[in-house]
């Protein structure tokens, strides 16, 4: 995907170190990250339990920030969904965090949950 690519680092509480959300304005609506995305990836930070050992599906995902959020807060599942176009910028964020991921659910869930992250 062309255009101007950054990254941003999202703090989340209760996480041992940021996560990164690639964001490329160029690309539109689906380039950046949203208030409302942010609200809800905090929200799902402060009250883990809502998503820890569930599967949850982000609907829109854009950037993914709420699903990448679910990931590292314990979720059994996340199911990124939006258009064709606006799934590189999914991916690019999934690889991007896949680390982050792996990291913060070892130390949100004490180890290994026996969840892949892929």
């Amino acid at each position: 995907m062309a255009g101007c690519w950054s990254g941003r680092p999202v703090a989340v509480p209760g996480l041992p170190c940021p996560i990164i959300i690639l964001e490329c304005p160029d690309h539109g609506i689906p380039g950046k990250v949203w208030d409302g995305g942010f609200i809800l990836a905090e929200y799902i930070s402060l009250f883990p339990e809502k998503v820890k050992g569930r599967r949850c599906v982000e609907v829109g995902a854009g950037t993914g920030v709420v699903g990448v959020t679910a990931a590292c807060m314990g979720s059994a599942h996340v199911f990124l969904t939006d258009l064709a176009d606006h799934v590189p910028i999914l991916e690019a964020n999934l690889i991007t965090n896949r680390r982050a991921i792996i990291a913060a659910r070892a130390h949100i869930v004490g180890g290994d949950d026996g969840h892949s992250v892929n």
